[in-house]
């Protein structure tokens, strides 16, 4: 039994909101059945975020005539499907108490009474989290950092050399330049004539100086 329902989900979460004519081919009769019932109560918790799920379960038992263990697994599977948050009913009833206070502020900035409305709005800012939820700003003043190649080894975090980094490189550089530092011999090499009218006129030339 459990096979076959673990098989139902898997099956549903890929074609919940398939067209109706193409699920015929998916499932069978009574599964395209639960499947409407399941939109529906998706449709309902959508219309109404606030409810519970007892409430909801009722609202089920009432349009759909299943018993109550039959709507609590309606409402598990459907959070398998769609993934409804845990915390939406939460974030709804802040909605609510926050649409409440601005009420309350509004009442009590009419009688003039600034006391109330100053603590109204703490609690209000303290509900609406105003700053904790927004990128900080970028100072204007803040100088950029330094990009300039260095070999300096504590900049780059490395352990201290055990003798002076000059004395490390002279060292170096006598010990490879007399490897590196003797001329190479070379022949210059004249590029050979391609052009025809070139090549007569050089060979003309040459038979000119000879003469």
């Amino acid at each position: 039994m459990s096979t076959l329902k673990d098989d139902f989900l898997e099956r549903l979460c890929f074609h919940f909101y398939d067209d109706e004519e193409e699920l015929p081919k998916l499932f069978r009769a009574p599964e395209i059945t639960r499947i409407m019932r399941l939109r529906e109560l998706d449709r309902e918790i959508m219309r109404n975020p606030g409810r519970s799920d007892k409430e909801r379960v009722v609202w089920l038992k009432n349009k759909f005539g299943i018993k109550d263990r039959q709507g609590y697994i309606d409402l598990q599977d459907l959070r398998i499907v769609v993934g409804i948050p845990q915390t939406y009913n939460k974030e709804y009833d802040r909605l609510e108490m926050m649409q409440l206070l601005r009420e309350r502020i509004s009442a009590a900035a009419a009688r003039e009474d600034d006391t109330s409305v100053a603590k109204l709005v703490k609690e209000y800012n303290t509900m609406a989290r105003f700053g904790k939820d927004e990128p900080l700003k970028v100072d204007p003043n803040l100088a950029p950092m330094s990009v300039e190649p260095t070999s300096d080894i504590k900049v780059l975090g490395l352990p201290e050399l055990p003798e002076d980094e000059d004395l490390i490189k002279d060292r170096l550089r006598r010990k490879y330049d007399k490897d590196y530092a003797t001329e190479i011999e070379y022949e210059e090499v004249k590029p050979e004539i391609s052009d025809p009218v070139e090549a007569f006129l050089s060979r003309w030339t040459r038979s000119s100086q000879k003469m």
